[in-house]
C-alpha cells in the first residue's frame, strides 16, 4: 500500500470514529436508554470506543441498559459459533473491561453453538449471575440432537 493510500485510510478511519462518537453522544442526549454491542460488529471497536469515551460515567450508567452478544468469533478468517463456557467467560470479562463497567444488563447468545449441549451454557449463566443481570437465548426452539 502506498503512503498516500495508507494516509487516506487513516484519515477515513478517524472520520468514521468521529461520526461514531457524535452518534453515541446524540443518542444519549435524545434519551436513548439502551446500548447494544457485539465483538463481531465492525469495526470491532465499539466496546473500546464506549470505554475510552467513558460514555457510561457520571450517572449515565444508571440510566442506560447495556446489552452485548457473544457466540460468534473469527478463527483464521472464518466465522464460527462458540458457546464454550471458558470462551463466554473470557469475552464477557473483556467486554466489562473494554466498556469500563462492572456488570452487563443483558448478555445474550448471538448464535447457538450446536456442537455443545445448551445445558452447559445455561449452567454457566446460572453460576455467573454476579456480573450478568439477565441472559437470553434468541433461538429458544434449540434442540440438541
Amino acid at each position: 500500500m502506498s503512503a498516500t493510500k495508507d494516509h487516506h485510510l487513516q484519515v477515513e478511519t478517524l472520520l468514521n470514529i468521529c461520526k461514531q462518537i457524535k452518534l453515541i453522544h446524540y443518542t444519549i442526549n435524545v434519551g436513548v436508554t439502551f446500548l447494544e454491542t457485539s465483538d463481531i460488529y465492525d469495526p470491532k471497536t465499539n466496546k473500546t470506543l464506549l470505554g475510552k469515551l467513558q460514555v457510561l460515567k457520571g450517572g449515565i450508567r444508571e440510566k442506560m441498559d447495556l446489552a452485548t452478544k457473544f457466540g460468534i468469533r473469527e478463527v483464521n478468517g472464518a466465522r464460527e459459533y462458540c458457546g464454550d463456557p471458558e470462551y463466554v467467560r473470557t469475552v464477557c470479562e473483556a467486554s466489562l473491561e473494554k466498556v469500563g463497567v462492572n456488570y452487563i444488563d443483558l448478555y445474550y447468545q448471538h448464535r447457538i453453538d450446536t456442537c455443545l449441549p445448551i445445558e452447559i451454557i445455561i449452567n454457566f449463566f446460572l453460576l455467573t449471575r454476579s456480573f450478568i443481570q439477565t441472559f437470553f437465548f434468541h433461538h429458544l426452539n434449540y434442540k440438541n440432537e
